[in-house]
């Protein structure tokens, strides 16, 4: 289920708004804590590339427990160029201390927008559109960056909309088990 934050701060589901609205070279940031994140927002990826957008994936962690991140990067290079998106907008987010690592995002919020801002302000990309993972309780990494981009999109007012990965829409189970 895809929900839309509203200026309110209230939750709504997707299907009863409307999409945003768009102009055709609109920037868009997809802001995620893993590679391999973004296999939640494939639809949502594709429509926004085939409308002209340029969608941008910045990953918040080095998502490198149980796998090494040098091979998960790539992983994620490679699906992503499945769907036509290029390498050069797919960045993992790292400062001088190197990059977050996985499990640890949740104390590192501040840290982690600050990294996000400064890489978006270094290439001027003003985003009309934040999408991330709903906040669903499945893994604190994935909560943890809905924080910071809630946060980032907030200050700057931009429309932001979740995806769901753990939760499917009026389902009783879930989706998506991780052991952790």
């Amino acid at each position: 289920m895809l929900t839309v934050m509203r200026e309110s701060g209230r939750r709504a589901d997707f299907f009863a708004c409307r999409r945003p609205n768009t102009v055709t070279g609109d920037d868009v940031v997809f802001v995620l804590a893993h590679q391999d994140d973004e296999a939640g927002a494939i639809a949502t990826i594709v429509r926004e590339r085939n409308a002209g957008h340029r969608c941008w994936f910045l990953y918040l962690t080095d998502g490198g427990r149980y796998t090494s991140s040098i091979v998960r990067d790539a992983e994620t290079c490679a699906a992503l160029a499945r769907v036509g998106i290029d390498r050069s907008c797919v960045v993992f987010l790292a400062d001088g201390q190197g990059r977050i690592a996985d499990g640890s995002l949740v104390n590192d919020l501040a840290r982690a927008e600050a990294m996000l801002t400064a890489w978006l302000r270094k290439l001027n990309i003003a985003p009309a559109r934040v999408y991330t993972i709903d906040w669903e309780g499945g893994h604190v990494d994935h909560d943890a960056a809905q924080i910071v981009a809630l946060s980032f999109a907030r200050q700057r007012n931009v429309t932001i909309a979740g995806f769901s990965l753990y939760n499917g829409y009026r389902r009783l189970r879930k989706i998506l088990r991780l052991r952790v």
